[in-house]
């Protein structure tokens, strides 16, 4: 199950994050949207630790949304140590993306071995 993320926990859950995260916004009614969230749902299980997945209904929390420059849905933003290092919006193809996010927690990697 995917953590719902909002204005209140984003700081927590996102921002201070040590992980790669995901972050899908979404409205209930959209099939994009629920097609997104399936996705979500199977690369959550997929993925590598070293990342997460967290959602936020777009229709609750404008002001996030705002703050971000999320004006449609879906979109996903990507957060790397609190900064957003990539943004889509619409359907996602799932073998880029993957090929992107391994390639996004390669670099990770290699900072954090660098870093000890």
């Amino acid at each position: 199950m995917l953590l719902s993320v909002n204005r209140h926990n984003f700081r927590e859950e996102v921002l201070e994050s040590s992980q790669l995260v995901f972050v899908n916004f979404w409205v209930n009614w959209s099939e994009e949207c629920k097609q997104m969230k399936m996705l979500m749902k199977k690369l959550d299980s997929e993925l590598e630790q070293g990342c997460k997945i967290v959602e936020v209904d777009w229709e609750k929390d404008h002001k996030l949304a705002e703050k971000y420059r999320v004006f449609g849905t879906p979109s996903l933003l990507v957060f790397s140590d609190g900064e957003l290092v990539g943004q889509y919006s619409g359907t996602l193809n799932v073998n880029e993306f993957f090929e992107e996010t391994n390639a996004w927690l390669s670099t990770n990697s290699k900072q954090e071995m660098m870093e000890n």
